[in-house]
């Protein structure tokens, strides 16, 4: 007979797969996922949570301190990568929802139970782990992609960085860290600073703003910068620095750019493995230390 709360485990994996999927659709199109995409997740994890402390065999305090755990660690690898530079703040968000969503390991215990709980089963931790598994596809990608480019300015600027064409910088995410013969990964942009310009969103908003084809046309037109920041979001501290780098920006054919990472995507990639196969790292590890 199956135990009524593993419905509410089926509840939980029911609701989250396929709103992680669309957030994923979303990261990688704009990478731009809106706050009320987590609602819904946040409604199931309290309705399942009741649930938990109802209907569980572990004893409610077991249930709550594996909560507070839970919750702990999303907050603090969510919002640490975020004010590291890591995570953007969709990314911050679905951890921090996941580890609401699922306090504790689902299905232990029936036959639905992932190959590979560890012994501290955090289900928060099992997807961080699958997560940055799957994140390495990222790097690989981008080492491969200059390979056949042959642009191979370096075999780390290979894994973490990609030229682009000046006149497709719009279509791009991430920021400015070079151009040909002067680019460094230990910086967000070449042109001065870390905010600003480097940001390829302002980029973007600016060429949809002013209405060109191409950041290359703002060598040829009247910049407009102090009615572009009083009319959108962004602001500025220093127009005239800001128009000399956007000028700057413009005359080079290429720069090299740190992609916006779609983090959403292999925490879906990590979300659907811990769902199934578990806890990977630790798999990974047990066998290489003998644990």
């Amino acid at each position: 007979m199956v135990e009524t709360y593993v419905y509410f485990d089926a509840l939980r994996v029911l609701a989250a797969v396929p709103v992680f999927a669309y957030a994923s659709y979303l990261d990688i199109r704009e990478r731009r996922v809106p706050h009320k995409t987590w609602y819904p997740l946040g409604v199931v994890a309290t309705i399942a949570l009741i649930a938990d402390l109802l209907l569980r065999p572990e004893d409610p305090g077991t249930i709550l301190t594996f909560l507070a755990v839970s919750f702990g660690f999303g907050v603090l690898f969510g919002y640490g990568f975020y004010y590291l530079g890591t995570f953007g703040g969709a990314d911050r968000y679905a951890l921090v929802v996941l580890a609401f969503l699922f306090p504790l390991y689902p299905f232990v215990g029936t036959s639905y139970e992932p190959l590979v709980v560890p012994e501290v089963p955090l289900f928060i931790l099992s997807i961080l782990g699958n997560t940055v598994l799957a994140g390495v596809a990222y790097p690989l990608k981008l080492f491969g992609e200059n390979t056949v480019k042959r642009n191979t300015a370096n075999p780390l600027l290979m894994l973490l960085a990609k030229r682009v064409p000046t006149d497709n910088l719009h279509d791009e995410f991430g920021r400015i860290i070079g151009k040909d013969g002067d680019v460094s990964l230990r910086r967000s942009g070449i042109f001065g600073g870390t905010e600003g310009i480097t940001d390829i969103d302002f980029v973007r908003d600016y060429v949809e703003w002013r209405g060109i084809d191409s950041i290359q046309e703002a060598r040829e037109i009247d910049l407009l910068l102090e009615d572009f920041v009083a009319e959108t979001p962004w602001e500025s501290d220093n127009l005239q620095r800001d128009a000399e780098e956007l000028c700057d920006i413009a005359e080079e054919e290429a720069v090299w750019i740190s992609p916006g990472i779609p983090f959403i995507v292999p925490m879906f990639v990590g979300l659907l493995v811990s769902l199934t196969a578990g806890d990977v790292l630790f798999a990974l590890m047990r066998a290489a230390f003998g644990l």
